[in-house]
């Protein structure tokens, strides 16, 4: 199994996703990883500029670590509104024991 984990002597680390369309109707972003209160995620467009409003202060938020797969969430926004836009993904990492196994992007059912 994969995993994207910090190196010795790292405190931080950033992976990038390939670009993605959100589907129209827009979808639900989840995590499985351990120490994902530890996990940032922020969305930019696909050419990489962050989008102000889902990146920074805005970035998505855990919204459970108890669970194998942990919800991510935006306060008062959805993703619905970037539908049919190309996006790409910034997961930032902090925490020695966190590990970031997989990123799930769920289409909302019309």
């Amino acid at each position: 199994m994969g995993k994207f984990a910090l190196g010795e002597r790292r405190v931080k680390g950033t992976v990038w996703s390939a670009p993605i369309t959100i589907p129209r109707g827009g979808c639900n972003i989840s995590l499985n990883a351990e120490g994902a209160a530890n996990v940032t995620v922020e969305l930019a467009d696909g050419k990489g500029n962050l989008l102000p409003a889902f990146s920074g202060s805005n970035r998505g938020n855990v919204s459970s670590t108890e669970q194998a797969i942990c919800p991510v969430y935006w306060t008062d926004k959805t993703l619905s509104r970037l539908g049919g836009q190309t996006v790409r993904l910034k997961l930032g990492i902090s925490g020695a024991t966190t590990r970031l196994y997989a990123v799930y992007l769920d289409a909302w059912k019309q």
